[in-house]
């Protein structure tokens, strides 16, 4: 990395890609944890004041009606609440260390997390310990000024984020089909799931 100027900046492309792959998998990891049994501490807010359209609901943690005492009855609970904010003040990797130790400690309480909850802390703790490693070179004195380097995201990376965009546009116009897979158990039928397509085609 150090002589190589060019191997240096796919490096630090790949690790701009790590830290975006880590915020993705946190925030998949914070969507599954507002639900049971953490709902609780989560509410329902519209990401645009005013607004009645269901799509623009977002799930938020419930500052103003967080009670601290519930939270800290269950050390589990109160590290998976830390792991759910995306800039918390403790290392996520220490708190996934901590998790490991009580869910060890107490197994019982494993049986409390839903297995999707499960899935998303290996990805959050994968991805979070693959920018680790990646880290690791960027700590010496040399690497000082690295971070700050001029660099592009490689085309498919762009391609990527105009797909994102576009699945994002797509979702928030449901209006026209969403009673027809209202309750979700009408798509185990194919005519309605032929009706949907053609409707949003």
């Amino acid at each position: 990395l150090k002589s190589d100027a060019r191997i240096r900046e796919r490096f630090l492309v790949l690790y701009d890609l790590v830290q975006i792959l880590v915020g993705i998998t946190q925030k998949q990891f914070a969507t599954i944890a507002a639900t049971a049994p953490y709902v609780h501490y989560f509410k329902h807010k519209k990401e645009k004041e005013g607004s009645t359209d269901p799509d623009d609901d977002m799930i938020v943690f419930d500052w103003a009606g967080l009670k601290i005492k519930d939270a800290c009855k269950s050390f589990i609970d109160s590290i998976v609440i830390e792991l759910c904010f995306p800039e918390g003040p403790y290392p996520t990797g220490v708190l996934f260390q901590l998790l490991h130790d009580a869910v060890e400690e107490a197994p019982h309480h494993a049986k409390r997390f839903p297995q999707a909850l499960w899935d998303s802390v290996g990805d959050l703790a994968i991805s979070v310990e693959l920018l680790d490693l990646m880290e690791a070179p960027l700590l010496s004195p040399e690497a000082s000024g690295w971070r700050n380097s001029r660099r592009s995201a490689p085309a498919a990376y762009d391609e990527f984020l105009d797909a994102q965009r576009y699945s994002l546009e797509a979702t928030k116009n449901t209006a026209n089909w969403r009673d027809l897979v209202s309750p979700l158990e009408k798509t185990k039928m194919s005519h309605i799931l032929e009706s949907m397509w053609k409707t949003i085609n």
